[in-house]
């Protein structure tokens, strides 16, 4: 039997699109906003809360804190397949990164995570500023700022790129 060589643009539809995302070897400001854009995706593929009281879990109350549930109530939970123990850490992590910045400014943290739920909803960012009354180039400049500072107290701490 012989094993034919995979062009690399090949694509096999049962591994999503072939393309593998790079993992930087330190943290840069992209890779963590990606990596709380994926948060947010996973928390949404978790289940619903079953049962008479819902677990101790604070991090919806983390995530949601600043944001007008308004703006997203209309966005259906996507859940296409559960998400792994692994995804799931991560997932919690990233949400930590988001209560540090909250500790750092408040007004970032807001900021981040707005950005974060309009990508994941498919909407647009000036459409959120222009409902929210921001202006544009601020939002993205404090978003900047934002994913600047996680990045630097990763590095800084040392903590390993996922």
């Amino acid at each position: 039997m012989q094993v034919k060589d995979i062009d690399d643009s090949a694509i096999n539809f049962l591994e999503g699109t072939g393309f593998e995302e790079r993992i930087p070897e330190r943290w840069t400001p992209d890779h963590v906003g990606a990596r709380i854009v994926d948060a947010i995706r996973i928390e949404r593929c978790l289940p619903p809360v079953r049962g008479p009281k819902p677990p101790g879990n604070h991090w919806r109350e983390v995530v949601n804190g600043g944001i007008d549930q308004t703006d997203f109530a209309d966005v259906p939970w996507n859940r296409p397949r559960s998400a792994s123990a692994a995804e799931i850490r991560q997932m919690e992590t990233a949400f930590g990164w988001l209560m540090l910045l909250r500790h750092h400014d408040a007004g970032l943290a807001v900021v981040t995570i707005n950005w974060a739920f309009t990508v994941v909803s498919g909407r647009t960012v000036r459409d959120l500023c222009q409902r929210k009354g921001w202006a544009f180039g601020t939002f993205y400049r404090k978003r900047n700022i934002a994913l600047k500072f996680v990045a630097d107290h990763l590095n800084a701490t040392a903590v390993p790129v996922f």
